[in-house]
């Protein structure tokens, strides 16, 4: 831990270390935590003077410029993944996770508006071994925006009837990641937990639901989370850290963005 807080590490860092050490020796774990009193100290001294820094969420464009670039390289299964994500505040792991039948199909007519879109349903209780990140089960996501994402959905499952609706492996989805990320000239760190925040802080910058519905829809437990989604700082910053050729593929693939997740229009052609 010293040597954490002499790098300049985030508290996140040191938090990780205890948590390996105690998961290794189950004996320091719960109510035995106070077997480690000077540990316990110490990181209470590093979350006030270090606290862990929010991940940045992740702008619209370039959400739509990693679906262009996966798209470019033949993998629209994998692109669908990373709008869903993106506009339904999915972790990545749920995103791996949803099955066909775990996506519930409109059913129209009906006065319920949320019967009349697509839903995805997280930690479904069919499946006891899999809740949510916080141990819930049966959280219903609907895809009623964009108003196009119910059809993106439509022509994912068309070809399938059982299983699993994404075949790609966790390290097979994070390998194209990483080239995606190189690709784009984004920061080495920029990870797909980003884009559950891009989802959020898009759908707060532009007044698109009311913040607490972004809190119900993200599942977060309390209204301090939202406060990162409401300023546009970050979200500027990573346009303009990226070379004006990038900026402007990001901004068609912004315009193209319905087209291209339909199968209707072709990604513009990649700088460089």
């Amino acid at each position: 831990l010293d040597l954490k807080f002499q790098r300049g590490d985030p508290a996140g860092e040191a938090e990780k270390v205890i948590a390996a050490v105690r998961h290794f020796i189950p004996g320091l774990s719960g109510r035995q935590a106070l077997a480690m009193p000077r540990v316990e100290r110490s990181l209470k001294g590093f979350r006030r003077s270090r606290p862990s820094r929010s991940r940045h969420p992740l702008p619209f464009d370039v959400m739509a410029a990693i679906v262009g670039y996966f798209i470019l390289n033949h993998q629209w299964n994998l692109a669908v993944l990373i709008f869903l994500c993106f506009t339904m505040y999915l972790r990545p792991g749920e995103a791996r996770k949803i099955r066909v039948e775990d996506v519930t199909r409109p059913i129209p007519g009906k006065r319920n508006p949320g019967l009349k879109h697509f839903g995805v349903i997280i930690g479904p209780q069919e499946r006891p071994t899999e809740p949510t990140k916080t141990h819930q089960f049966d959280d219903t996501i609907l895809l009623d925006l964009p108003v196009y994402a119910g059809a993106v959905m439509k022509l994912l499952l068309s070809t399938l009837t059982t299983g699993l609706v994404f075949s790609l492996s966790g390290p097979e989805i994070n390998l194209w990641w990483k080239k995606a990320v190189a690709a784009l000239g984004l920061p080495p760190t920029t990870v797909m937990y980003q884009l559950r925040h891009g989802g959020a802080s898009d759908d707060a910058l532009a007044k698109t639901r009311p913040l607490t519905e972004i809190l119900n829809r993200g599942r977060w437990n309390s209204t301090a989370s939202l406060k990162r989604y409401t300023k546009p700082g970050q979200v500027q910053k990573i346009l303009n850290d990226l070379s004006p050729s990038m900026q402007m593929y990001c901004s068609r693939c912004a315009m193209k963005l319905e087209g291209m997740l339909l199968r209707r229009e072709a990604p513009p052609p990649f700088p460089g």
